[in-house]
């Protein structure tokens, strides 16, 4: 017994030396330890607004339950968002952003904790120092935890850490991808466009994809064969700040759908940018894709459900109805609108809309299915065509317009804030991401005359702050409008980052803001500008609708069309010294529900908008008027 005791003195005395404890103090045993791991993949993108960092605790103690999680950043990069939140089961307790050593969030359970020989994912948002952007390098940098990190049980000091501290990537380098056109036959030729930009501190040499041919992500039996890429294979030298683009062209082929993916790299493989994928591209004769917009929201919002049907088969398709599948946490509002398409051209589009209420907690992501049939029972493909994600937030942030030429001048951005916390929000912070938005006004608020507008910075900072009327809380919108005398001109599609920052009542507005939200502006090298003539048609009478592109592109480049009533024939022409056009035929018999058409006309990103009303006035039709082929008059 003796010495058992003697052994039992010396081991709690060889614990207390261990983790310092003091007298009064519980300790922990030895065998009470735990580790810190994240995923190979981690990464944080310089520049970026925010960045999550996926931790995952793991409880290696033979005794004791994790009830306490303490995660500390190293406070000259980082700090942490107010954005964080924590997993079931357990609080936020305290985020602290105070300089060195006082950039840290600490998790409480509320019930249970980490089990022994159990672990858990802490998502931990973090932002650059005084909650600016992820901060700038040279070049690539792998970052760590502060060794304060710690984690506790109950009546227990400080577990002890098994192996080191988690790690990431902070890229020097952001990619993007785009595919056009959404939707193809077998045989048709896809674009691949990817963005590529220097988000370092200092020009990189050699810039390149990281992959000559691309990765592509295929459903079905579709596939695609590499026409000709990348174009250029690499960029010489890439400015800090600076972008450049690389283009592939792939033939499609079977059917379902493609995703292309590829990331950007320097020549020396120390400047790298994260994996990035384009949107989804559909393969077959009859083809559906869906879109979700907006698609980040706060819990209770609207969204608006898009469904377009392709024909790129050679001969019409008819009596085409959709199937949409909703999530679940979403409500129908309205739509689909139409209910039906009688009939689909060869290489025709028609779109279907919804709108639905989507509810959920705090990161809840939502995503829409569906399908398209015809009169024959065939179904588009793929199927299901899958939407993009809606994330739900607590805030969120609408810009409009969303496109805007390269060089426009007088633009007006319209940014419309959702606040769904607790708290009404007394102060709006819109940061531009370049010098080249030239600062002109800016008005709003719920009540303009409350809020005060001032500005500073380069780029400009616009500052919209109240004392009396605020954004409210659980619900509010309100709009801030900012007028830019000029934009960034363009030699390519490009998109900007508009950062957004809210501070709510119970946040002082000399301290970090409560949320830091991101909205993107696309700035189109080309714009388009479309005309009806005449403006209002009978029924079977056709207006002319003309495209006007600039500048003009090389002639035979396709511009698509889109009606929302009538018909349209052709939905695609060929540019003739930027010049395209259709023609919009009034439905027949008169319809007073369907009292005009909104045409829309696509090309690359640049869009734009005519309405054509429809009349019954029983005279004669005019300038636009076409013969009917037989052909017509039978479908």
């Amino acid at each position: 017994m003796n010495i058992r005791f003697s052994l039992s003195l010396v081991l709690i005395s060889a614990v207390i030396v261990a983790f310092g404890s003091t007298q009064g103090e519980a300790v922990c045993l030895v065998a009470d330890t735990y580790s810190l791991t994240t995923p190979a993949t981690t990464s944080a993108t310089m520049g970026d607004a925010t960045a999550t960092l996926p931790i995952t605790v793991a409880n290696t103690s033979a005794t004791k339950v994790i009830n306490f999680v303490h995660i500390e950043l190293n406070a000259a990069l980082y700090n942490v968002s107010l954005l964080s939140s924590a997993p079931a089961g357990w609080t936020v307790s305290q985020i602290k952003n105070a300089g060195a050593g006082q950039s840290f969030i600490e998790y409480t359970a509320t019930a249970g904790g980490i089990p022994i020989g159990g672990s858990l994912a802490f998502n931990v948002i973090v932002t650059g120092t005084t909650n600016g952007p992820i901060p700038s390098d040279t070049q690539d940098r792998v970052d760590t935890l502060n060794a304060a990190t710690y984690v506790s049980g109950p009546g227990c000091n400080p577990f002890a850490l098994s192996g080191g501290l988690p790690t990431w990537t902070r890229k020097a380098l952001s990619a993007s991808m785009t595919a056009t056109p959404s939707s193809v036959g077998s045989g048709g030729m896809i674009t691949i466009i990817m963005t590529v930009t220097n988000r370092s501190s200092a020009a990189q040499a050699n810039v390149q994809p990281a992959n000559a041919a691309l990765t592509i992500n295929a459903t079905g039996t579709a596939n695609a064969a590499l026409n000709s890429g990348p174009t250029p294979a690499s960029t010489a030298s890439l400015a800090a700040g600076a972008s450049a683009t690389y283009q592939w062209l792939y033939t499609a082929s079977g059917s379902g759908s493609l995703q292309f993916c590829n990331s950007g790299r320097n020549g020396a493989g120390t400047a790298t940018s994260l994996n990035a994928c384009s949107n989804t591209v559909s393969v077959g004769n009859f083809t559906a894709t869906i879109t979700v917009t907006p698609a980040q929201i706060v819990s209770g919002q609207d969204v608006t459900v898009t469904m377009t049907v392709t024909n790129n088969g050679s001969t019409s398709i008819q009596g085409i109805s959709p199937t949409l599948n909703p999530p679940a946490g979403s409500s129908h509002v309205s739509g689909p609108s139409p209910a039906s398409v009688g009939n689909l051209a060869a290489g025709a589009s028609s779109s279907f809309q919804w709108t639905y209420t989507l509810t959920g907690a705090v990161g809840s992501v939502f995503t829409f299915t569906g399908f398209a049939t015809d009169n024959g029972g065939v179904n588009s493909l793929p199927n299901p065509s899958v939407s993009n994600p809606v994330v739900i937030s607590a805030y969120s942030v609408t810009v409009s317009p969303a496109t805007v030429a390269s060089g426009s001048a007088n633009v007006t951005f319209t940014f419309r804030v959702t606040n769904n916390g607790g708290y009404g929000l007394q102060q709006v912070l819109i940061t531009p991401p370049s010098a080249g938005f030239v600062y002109s006004a800016a008005s709003g608020g719920c009540a303009a005359p409350a809020w005060i507008v001032t500005t500073g910075g380069a780029p400009t900072w616009t500052n919209f702050r109240t004392a009396a009327d605020y954004v409210p809380a659980l619900g509010g919108v309100c709009d801030f409008t900012v007028t830019y005398a000029s934009v960034p001109t363009v030699a390519v599609n490009t998109d900007y980052n508009f950062r957004v920052d809210l501070w709510d009542t119970q946040t002082p507005t000399n301290k970090e803001p409560r949320a830091s939200l991101g909205v993107i502006v696309k700035i189109t090298a080309y714009a388009i500008v479309l005309t009806a003539s005449p403006g209002s048609i009978d029924p079977n009478c056709a207006s002319t609708i003309t495209a006007t592109v600039t500048p003009a592109p090389p002639n035979g480049s396709i511009v698509n069309f889109l009606e929302t009533a009538g018909t349209l024939d052709p939905h695609m022409a060929a540019t003739t010294g930027g010049v395209a056009q259709t023609t919009l035929r009034a439905p027949n018999p008169y319809n007073a529900l369907v009292p005009s058409a909104i045409v829309t006309g696509t090309f690359q990103d640049a869009s734009a908008n005519v309405v054509v009303n429809f009349t019954n006035t029983g005279a004669a039709c005019l300038a636009g008027m076409r013969i009917l082929h037989w052909r017509e008059v039978v479908n």
